[in-house]
This record gives structure tokens, sequence and C-alpha cells, in this order.
């Protein structure tokens, strides 16, 4: 930024370096008093002319700095980048990570919460005897 625009922002402003905020005191005794003048605080003058809100520089534009993004394995936003591993499954390592500690979250991961594909059938298949073939009267009457 060049001195000259520097300048007219300031006078545009009002500019003053520094103002100090004096905090205030009770006067309950001369140590607090002395103690609240040591406290006193800087605070400098908000900008608020829109033409020049351009010209400040804040530090929201250098937020580059998300460390994890999304998982493979178990879809949630744990996956460290630079580690390169999830902090929820644990992934890429082969076993799914799960902590006894955590009650909780073993109870949202574990068996019954998903569709169950096969073993939904397994218990009515069990109560049967895991027959196999065709049920005896579907193929019709016997001929001797």
């Amino acid at each position: 930024m060049e001195t000259s625009l520097k300048e007219e922002i300031k006078s545009r402003v009002g500019f003053k370096p520094y103002t100090t905020i004096r905090l205030a005191t009770s006067g309950r005794d001369e140590n607090f008093r002395s103690n609240a003048r040591r406290r006193q605080r800087r605070q400098r003058p908000a900008l608020v002319d829109a033409e020049f809100q351009s010209l400040i520089q804040d530090d929201f534009g250098k937020r580059h700095n998300k460390s994890h993004t999304l998982c493979r394995r178990c879809g949630r936003r744990s996956f460290h980048i630079q580690k390169h591993t999830c902090s929820s499954c644990g992934y890429p390592a082969a076993k799914t990570r799960k902590f006894n500690w955590a009650e909780k979250g073993l109870r949202r991961r574990t068996t019954g919460t998903g569709r169950m594909r096969y073993l939904k059938t397994v218990d009515r298949k069990f109560k049967n005897g895991f027959q196999t073939g065709t049920p005896k009267g579907a193929r019709g009457p016997e001929k001797h």
C-alpha cells in the first residue's frame, strides 16, 4: 500500500494511532486503582467507510486449515489429511477402531444398525433347521 493512500484512509476515518480505555474503579483501595491503571487496554479505531473495507487486511482470508475430510469407509468427516488415518473408524487399518470405554460409540456401530442383508434371514432359517431343496408338495403329486 502506498503512503499517500494510507494517509487518505487516515484522514477519512479520523485516525488516532491508539486510544486508551480506562477501567472503571470503585475506589476501594489504592492498590486496586494502581492495578487498574496497569491494566489499561489499547484499542484501534474501527474503519467504517465501505469504500476502504477492501483495503484493510484481516486474517479471515488465510484459513486454509481443514485438517479432516470425509472418510471412505465410515463416511464421517474424521479422516486426517496429513496423518492419512480416520479418527472414527481407524481407516486404512484392516480392523475397525472400537474401544470398550466408548459404550455409546459401540451402540452406534454395532450389528443391527445397518441393513443386515444376510443376518435378518438367519434366525428364520435356524428355527426351521436350515432346510434345503424344494418343499415337499411344491413339485406336485408323486408318481410311482
